[in-house]
């Protein structure tokens, strides 16, 4: 059943892969619904602008970084 809710992933340009996953198909513990979840998302949210941010600057990974 859920092979049949399940959309086949399909290029749609640039290497970019369109899939759709249903959510019933998501565990408790991996929805993003929970505080844990959105701290979790927010604090990769924020390494990945950071790294490219740096990326941009030329300086190398962890220059300028208090933590």
């Amino acid at each position: 059943e859920a092979e049949i809710r399940r959309r086949i992933a399909e290029d749609i340009g640039y290497g970019i892969r369109d899939a759709w996953i249903d959510p019933r198909d998501v565990d408790e513990e991996e929805a993003l619904t929970t505080l844990e979840g959105v701290n979790t998302r927010v604090t990769e949210l924020a390494a990945a602008l950071q790294a490219r941010e740096q990326a941009r600057a030329g300086a190398p990974e962890g220059a300028g970084s208090s933590t």
